[in-house]
């Protein structure tokens, strides 16, 4: 199957700035780069209108079991199984059809998650490609333990990381600190999940695996922790100090800030989480700025996760508001991202002999971020989807999660 994707400009996460192009696409793979619009030979076309084609974006902190639930999470992932899997069946569908073509799982319920990464990867549904993280760790009682498999002390953490590969984990994430909590006497809303030690038996056990060791993290002691031990990537990063900053560019440390879900999204009412959840939150918003500033000032590479309720371009626009290259910030959404995940020989720029997997956004993404959310279309493997065919009948169902998914513009 040839189809010839025209009349569109291209940002191919290769080269700066826009220009026109055609590509071209055979089988699940990238065929041929033509400079400007070509009349080429096709089984199938699809008009990219001036708009953008580009790399398929990556998130890079998703939870396919309960994105953009309504009502307090907690309680959101009680619910049945067959209700979880409904769900993660329409966000695998949304998050295509916004062009984002691979998702790194960060946890859920019952291994929900992980089935439907499988029938993903099976063509049972359709979605973008998965890599999950099983059942986070996490010391007993602490962050977010209903999602989690509990484990305490150095054997018991390395039993716990033996038990999420064999349930079928791509990598393991620790919960390596416990947050919002009441303010320490350096008034930090933080405090360490797991010791030192703890922490260093998991991520060894993790690299005898040759997996991505990853983490929920807040606060400075943490922070230290994890880098210590070799974290690939961090998720969150509050209270990152200049020092760590400094230390995580020089040994290629990623931070996946999660700006969007954290400081805007968790408490807008759409979720419906309660004063109590925006009131227990609200103290962690200059922990998670004054770290931006050190990760921007170091050189951190930083990557684009949405977490559970944030939306995609708005964690762009954040990151290009606090002082990040607009390129940059692309960048962060593609090639960054599967350099992060291990698979950049693959996919992440628009090249030939990648696979062809592409999003046809709106005509100015380097001038605007939330052209990111003008989406066309989505290619994965080779198939091409149109916006509207993926997302046709959230409107008649509630939540309506494509809704949900994205910005509200300001």
């Amino acid at each position: 199957m040839r189809t010839v994707i025209e009349n569109g400009v291209l940002w191919d996460a290769v080269t700066p700035g826009v220009r026109p192009a055609t590509v071209v696409v055979e089988g699940d793979r990238i065929a041929d780069v033509l400079e400007g619009h070509r009349a080429v030979a096709a089984d199938a076309r699809v008009d990219a209108a001036g708009r953008t084609v580009m790399p398929g974006l990556v998130n890079m902190h998703a939870h396919l079991s309960f994105m953009y639930a309504v009502g307090h999470p907690g309680d959101f992932v009680r619910r049945p199984d067959h209700l979880l899997y409904a769900h993660a069946f329409r966000i695998s569908r949304v998050l295509l059809a916004q062009g984002i073509t691979r998702v790194r799982d960060m946890g859920g319920p019952r291994g929900i998650h992980l089935h439907v990464r499988d029938l993903i990867r099976d063509g049972v549904v359709l979605g973008p490609h998965v890599t999950a993280c099983g059942e986070p760790l996490v010391a007993t009682g602490r962050h977010a333990y209903a999602i989690c498999e509990e484990a305490d002390g150095p054997e018991g953490v390395v039993t716990a990381v033996r038990n999420q590969f064999k349930q079928g984990a791509d990598f393991i994430k620790l919960m390596a600190s416990d947050d919002p909590v009441p303010a320490d006497e350096h008034g930090v809303h933080t405090r360490p999940g797991y010791s030192p030690d703890e922490v260093a038996a998991a991520y060894a056990e993790v690299r005898r695996h040759g997996a991505m060791a990853a983490c929920h993290v807040m606060g400075a002691d943490a922070i230290r922790a994890v880098l210590d031990a070799g974290a690939d990537v961090i998720d969150h990063g509050h209270y990152l100090t200049p020092e760590l900053a400094r230390r995580m560019a020089a040994d290629g440390t990623y931070l996946t800030p999660t700006l969007s879900s954290y400081d805007v999204q968790t408490a807008h009412p759409r979720f419906n989480r309660g004063a109590t959840w925006a009131a227990d939150h609200a103290p962690l918003l200059e922990g998670h700025r004054s770290a931006l500033r050190a990760a921007l000032d170091a050189g951190v590479r930083l990557l684009i996760g949405t977490d559970t309720v944030g939306c995609f371009a708005e964690e762009v626009a954040l990151l290009r508001d606090a002082g990040m290259d607009a390129g940059d910030s692309l960048l962060a959404a593609t090639r960054w991202a599967c350099e992060a995940l291990g698979v950049a020989d693959e996919v992440g720029t628009v090249e030939v002999g990648k696979r062809a997997d592409l999003a046809i956004v709106g005509p100015d993404v380097l001038a605007d971020p939330y052209a990111l959310e003008d989406t066309a279309g989505v290619v994965v493997g080779g198939v091409h989807h149109a916006t509207g065919s993926l997302v046709t009948t959230e409107s008649h169902v509630q939540p309506d999660l494509w809704a949900l998914a994205r910005s509200p513009r300001p």
